[in-house]
């Protein structure tokens, strides 16, 4: 289960305070102690930000982060959040992305660098005598000065590895380029903001930037909300990519086209994470009538292909979608190298051998025995039988 590191909630709210001071609020003065009255003095900023980001996106103006409240809110409540959800997409690197001892990293859209602060307690797990360069875009200066100091405030109180240092740019996101190439380019809630292109105008813009500015075993992640439209936008982008060479290692198992995409319109592509949620933040939901009890995002892990050649067995799916329980039966939606099936098991067909679907959850990879032709098809019906096997692999 993911967790907000405690070191980093500390150095978090104590950089809180430094800015609060500002609005002259009444924060308590212990750093590690959030009172009830703290959290209501912004939970007003919170309302209007998680508004305008889920409901009213068309209305949210440019340089909102430099409006102070809405600054502090971002940091106080969307951090957090975004920082766990980048650690979940990252636990599915490969293992050998792991063992440099250095790397660069480009933040695209970086905010206050949610995703290089989730990068760096994901290395520091891993490899703690590496040193990575962080290279950090964003068009906000106010938040680049915040993402530096928080980077910068956490590898010193707790040395997370080795080395860390830090480059700040301010520039219009489609404009940038770089005269190096990176291990690892992170777009976290940004791809859906390229509201004036559509997934092909993305797709040609992403392929030769990413083409000039990856190392050949570097990797690409790609975090977007898991609402209906950027994600399926997202998946639309999938498909161009693949088109144009790229590979995706995860969440796909395979370089077919997007099955979902294919055959339906109300569908999208999208996961939960489990995470132990911050007891402020546990507050703040209530406070606003949030709930984030899961995180909700989508996803995709590029590389160029071949770099990471891997091939899932045919018998592996990904299930795409929630269990579906109704009178007499489960279902079940999974994606693999046969398409896109809906799989259904009659309450009289259970046994030990798929008892596993009842315990499979939306994002496991499930090894099926089945005698499915190979032909690749969108969407298709299947029934699970009582000496059909399926379990769950990871």
């Amino acid at each position: 289960m993911l967790e907000f590191p405690k070191s980093l909630e500390k150095v978090l709210l104590s950089y809180i305070r430094t800015l609060a001071a500002q609005k002259k609020s009444v924060f308590a003065k212990d750093a590690q102690d959030f009172n009830d009255k703290d959290l209501r003095f912004f939970s007003k900023a919170v309302r209007q930000l998680s508004d305008l980001f889920t409901k009213e996106r068309a209305e949210l103006p440019s340089g909102y982060l430099n409006h102070l409240p809405w600054h502090i809110a971002y940091l106080l409540y969307f951090l957090p959040i975004n920082f766990s959800k980048a650690c979940f997409v990252f636990q599915k690197f490969p293992k050998s992305f792991w063992q440099r001892s250095n790397f660069k990293l480009l933040d695209l859209g970086c905010g206050p660098a949610s995703a290089s602060l989730a990068f760096l307690h994901c290395l520091s797990q891993k490899n703690k005598e590496a040193e990575v360069e962080i290279h950090l875009l964003d068009q906000n200066r106010k938040i680049l000065g915040s993402a530096q100091d928080l980077l910068k405030n956490w590898q010193e109180n707790e040395k997370l590895i080795k080395k860390t240092s830090a480059r700040l740019e301010s520039k219009n996101l489609l404009k940038a380029r770089f005269q190096q190439r990176f291990d690892l380019i992170i777009f976290h809630h940004v791809i859906n903001e390229m509201t004036s292109l559509g997934a092909l105008e993305r797709a040609e813009w992403l392929h030769p930037f990413l083409s000039q500015h990856l190392t050949d075993q570097g990797l690409v992640a790609i975090i977007e909300p898991a609402l209906k439209r950027p994600t399926r936008e997202l998946m639309a982008l999938r498909d161009h990519l693949i088109e144009e060479s790229w590979e995706v290692l995860a969440p796909c198992l395979h370089q077919k086209i997007c099955p979902m995409l294919a055959s339906t319109r109300h569908d999208w592509c999208h996961f939960y994470a489990d995470w132990k949620e911050p007891t402020y933040l546990q507050k703040l939901d209530r406070f606003i009538g949030n709930d984030n009890r899961h995180l909700k995002l989508a996803y995709l892990i590029l590389a160029k292909s071949g770099s990471y050649a891997k091939q899932y067995p045919h018998d592996y799916f990904r299930m795409v979608s929630n269990r579906m329980v109704t009178r007499g039966k489960t279902e079940v939606s999974l994606c693999g190298l046969s398409g896109g099936v809906r799989l259904m098991r009659l309450d009289r067909d259970r046994s030990v051998k798929n008892q596993d679907l009842d315990q499979s959850r939306r994002g496991d990879i499930l090894q099926w025995e089945h005698s499915l032709d190979e032909k690749f098809i969108t969407r298709f019906n299947a029934k699970l039988e009582k000496q059909s096997r399926i379990k769950i692999v990871k």
